[in-house]
């Protein structure tokens, strides 16, 4: 039994051999100790009355359990006991020596042994006991959920290594403490601790425990496990690079204000002297809007981003003041990620700043110009719309865009007329925002499916005519198709706003009906008279045109209409809850666009769709009942507010935590031996209560991953198109080279080799060609993840290239958004060449496609007719001594292709590179 405990205390990192790094003060001693606990534990009195010993009652065993058993229990006690509040005394023949007050007041943690004399928790801090519960509370998670599932927990339990710092704790900060030097040094303490190392970092832990209070749940001091040492030498070598890790209370974790006693109605002046002492210069007077008086520290911050750096700001602070340890000592790998998530400064600074213009930026300022717009549809379909009244009445408008839900890699921005004439042609891009809009029921809509296309043109027309006569400064156009073109069956009409500050939006307009017409094209259950039988025609007879057309429209209309906007709401409501939560999709779409594999759920642009990576991330926070938990009333929350809190602390509290755990997930991921993939419970039972849950209808899936929720079971809405099992392969791959780097970077960052960019930082090597494009035009290049930032800007620049002048001439001075000729080009190259190569790009910026061939069309094969692609004649080896019509063979023509595909992106395209491969 000591050993199956012996065995998880050293995958946690309480142990103290083996690599890595190791929880301050945890010893194979403090492991065996809470076992004891499992015989009995006994219920003292205190001189006051008061009971302690564990939860104030026996603990008793029964004596029949098993090992498994047993173990189960032990996890369960360090789980959800309190340590810090609630000591512990095994049963002692005939009582305990001293009491429950005499070891608290020289103990942080009491765990006294039945000789009542030993407090096997002696040296360890309160933070230690913390994590040791929040790793013993996900251990039995793990053992609850395999039983559930029939799984074999054995390998992730005992075999699995959980000492990563990046996945446990919201913040890690290394600390260099060659040149600490305490402020107010305690001998005593030295003396009781065994060595100055080792004061040093109880004074360190207690210091932090005061400085940030609340914000924190958990703090632990990790030091590297000692190394093996020949028995010449006397004493260990002790390393002076610690690691200080957080767990955030995200309630009170990026507070700005701490505030502190009142000199005036505080009747311990010593107080205000302890407060003053312990922040210094920091400290100071201030008057509140509610009248009080009182010390305070502020943390002034100006973005978003600094104020998640309050926590790592307070703990610099505290050390350089109270151990002497500079800023250069004190560093993370965190901060680098806010970086990835901002638009350069050449571009920001037209935005915010001293030299801005005024104009508002971000996700409230987006919501409140979608609500505007709404309001102005609204009124047309009320009776203040005067001559511009819609005939049928506006119901809903459903926003679906992933900038109206806080999960876009960067913070939307308008593009008005006064920044747009400063900026150059690759920094002048504009996201549109999507919305649907769902009229009233009408039997006046028609019964065909091409005539319901013309009725909502008819729509659309009206409402840009109606919004451009009554919202000043506004612009509206009705778009029509694509580039490829598209069936005048298919949902292709799309409303068109741009605002008078900038902003753009684009509508749909979504009838019910839509669904029934298409289902009996496509079951072929079209209505006839009563009296007329139909003669069945065979399966390969009905699917014709209309059917593959109907097919197609079928699985937009569920996407775009029925999935998206539950997709939308149950997303946005995550991110109210989980401040976490939005940060960490942001980064996770970077990274995937960053290695060129990000794309939408259409299958038209990349491999991964931006749903489906939300998706993803959504699974390491939310939990089965967990917005029930969120909708509880108040009564019911405080009866189960420890088990909530004890959730809480399991779920990632910061950004950072939250993109390592979804890349350890995905270098894992055993996507290809798990048939049902997996299951991320993101709607509760109230949001689908009455809701009929459709299946995507499609005969292209070539997705391999599954991701199902409670409103798509089969879980292939979002991954319908993608990723096939080659590009699958392909991210757990870069996920392996990824947790790589962040492995580099938890251990060496002390030594400066850890740059988050290198993360983001795509390899080039495995693509067969290389196709390099025009950065002047490339209108999302300030998004690109390392920018020239020579080519953002007009002054900068000496002088502008022809391709620019042609595309500016071309616009006309016109705000169109949404307009990438990159992505237009990378579109159009995957559509056409789907069968001869894979082609990869970067949709934030990205300034070049890859290309890897089809490796099967290298191979001389037959000539046949319709052969999908571009191929020339070779002479095979093989076919000497048959007849001289067999003799010839056909390959791929790869420099054939490559000259067509240079004809098609003639003035975007800069350079064609060819990799040899080895």
């Amino acid at each position: 039994m000591p050993l199956l405990y012996f065995v998880v205390g050293k995958s946690e990192g309480y142990g103290e051999s083996g690599e890595g790094v190791s929880v301050q003060g945890s010893t194979v001693r403090d492991l065996v100790a809470p076992f004891e606990i499992l015989v009995w534990v006994d219920e003292e009195t205190t001189s006051a009355g008061r009971k302690f010993g564990g939860r104030g009652k026996k603990k008793q065993l029964g004596k029949g359990l098993s090992s498994y058993q047993l173990f189960r229990a032990a996890l369960d006690f360090l789980a959800k006991h309190d340590f810090e509040n609630e000591p512990v005394f095994v049963k002692a023949e005939g009582g305990h020596r001293y009491t429950s007050d005499e070891y608290s007041s020289t103990h942080d943690v009491v765990f006294v042994d039945s000789s009542s004399t030993v407090n096997l928790l002696a040296g360890v801090h309160p933070g230690s006991m913390k994590l040791l519960g929040i790793d013993a509370r996900r251990t039995l998670e793990t053992l609850n959920s395999s039983s559930a599932s029939s799984g074999d927990p054995f390998p992730e339990v005992f075999l699995s290594d959980h000492r990563d710092l990046q996945t446990r704790f919201d913040l890690v900060i290394h600390v260099d403490l060659s040149t600490a030097k305490p402020r107010s040094p305690n001998y005593h303490e030295t003396l009781d601790s065994g060595s100055a190392s080792n004061a040093t970092l109880s004074s360190i832990s207690s210091v932090l425990t005061q400085a940030l209070g609340d914000r924190v749940r958990v703090i632990a001091i990790l030091h590297p496990t000692p190394n093996t040492r020949p028995l010449s030498q006397a004493h260990p070598s002790t390393s002076h690079i610690i690691h200080i890790g957080l767990i955030y209370n995200p309630v009170h974790a990026w507070r700005q204000v701490d505030h502190g006693p009142n000199p005036a109605s505080d009747p311990d002046p010593v107080a205000v002297e302890q407060f003053r002492e312990f922040w210094g210069d920091k400290a100071e007077l201030r008057r509140f809007k509610d009248g009080s008086i009182v010390e305070s520290v502020v943390w002034d911050v100006k973005t978003i981003d600094e104020k998640t750096l309050i926590p790592r700001r307070i703990v610099a602070f505290v050390l350089k003041r109270h151990f002497g340890i500079g800023e250069e000592g004190v560093r993370g790998w965190q901060e680098g990620f806010d970086g990835v998530l901002r638009l350069p400064e050449s571009v920001s600074r037209f935005y915010v700043g001293e030299n801005g213009l005024g104009v508002g930026v971000g996700f409230k300022a987006a919501l409140g110009a979608f609500d505007g717009v709404v309001k102005a549809i609204k009124v047309l379909s009320s009776d203040e719309g005067g001559n511009d009244a819609l005939p049928l009445s506006v119901m809903n408008i459903s926003p679906t865009s992933e900038f109206l839900r806080y999960t876009s890699v960067f913070s939307p921005v308008p593009l008005p007329d006064s920044i747009a004439s400063v900026l150059s042609m690759n920094t002048r891009y504009l996201n549109p925002i999507e919305f649907v809009i769902e009229f009233e029921r009408s039997s006046r809509w028609p019964d065909d499916l091409r005539a319901v296309q013309k009725v909502k043109l008819a729509f659309l027309e009206k409402i840009a005519r109606g919004l451009m006569g009554r919202v000043p400064g506004l612009r509206a156009a009705v778009i029509v198709g694509d580039a490829a073109g598209t069936d005048d069956m298919n949902d292709v009409a799309r409303l068109e706003i741009v605002t008078e500050e900038g902003w753009a939006f684009v509508g749909r307009i979504w009838h019910d009906r839509e669904a029934v017409l298409l289902d009996r094209i496509i079951n072929n259950t079209a209505s006839t008279l009563p009296h007329v039988t139909r003669k069945d025609k065979s399966q390969s007879q009905r699917q014709g045109k209309d059917y593959h057309t109907a097919i197609q429209a079928r699985e937009s209309y569920t996407r775009l209409y029925i999935h998206a906007p539950m997709h939308h709401r149950a997303i946005a409501k995550l991110c109210h809850h989980f401040p976490a939560f939005a940060g960490t999709v942001r980064i996770a779409k970077r990274w995937f666009a960053a290695h060129w594999l990000l794309g939408g759920a259409d299958g038209g642009g990349g491999y991964v769709s931006e749903e489906a990576v939300e998706l993803l991330c959504a699974k390491f926070f939310v939990k089965e009942g967990w917005e029930a938990e969120m909708d509880r009333d108040i009564e019911e929350e405080e009866k189960d507010a420890e088990k909530i809190e004890q959730r809480k602390m399991v779920v990632p509290g910061s950004k950072e935590r939250g993109f390592a755990s979804l890349i350890q997930f995905i270098k894992e991921w055993n996507w290809d031996e798990q048939g049902e993939g997996i299951f991320v419970p993101l709607y509760g039972s109230s949001s689908i209560l009455g809701l009929k849950q459709p299946k995507a209808v499609s005969s292209m899936s070539t997705g391999v991953w599954k991701i199902r929720t409670a409103m798509d079971e089969e879980g292939c809405i979002w991954t319908m198109f993608g990723p096939d099992a080659i590009i699958a392969r392909r991210v757990r791959a870069l996920a392996q080279a990824t947790w790589g780097c962040l492995k580099g970077m938890e251990m060496n960052g002390m030594s400066g080799g850890g740059s988050v960019l290198t993360i983001f930082d795509h390899p080039t090597d495995d693509y067969n060609v290389i196709i390099d494009l025009d950065r002047t035009i490339l209108s999302r290049y300030h998004q690109n993840i390392a920018p020239d930032v020579s080519q953002l800007s007009q002054l900068l620049r000496r002088k502008k290239s022809s391709n620019e002048d042609e595309l500016a001439a071309a616009l006309g001075g016109k705000i169109r958004p949404g307009f990438d000729p990159a992505m237009l080009l990378y579109k159009d190259l995957k559509r056409v060449y789907q069968d001869t190569f894979r082609i990869f790009h970067d949709p934030f910026g990205g300034d070049r496609f890859g290309i890897v061939w089809d490796p099967s069309l290298k191979q001389p094969r037959p000539f046949r007719v319709l052969g999908s692609f571009s191929f020339c004649v070779t002479s095979s080896a093989e076919a000497k001594g048959k007849k001289s019509k067999d003799k010839d063979s056909v390959v791929l023509n790869e420099q054939g292709v490559l000259g067509e595909i240079e004809r098609m992106g003639r003035g975007i395209i800069n350079g064609i590179t060819i990799n040899v491969q080895e």
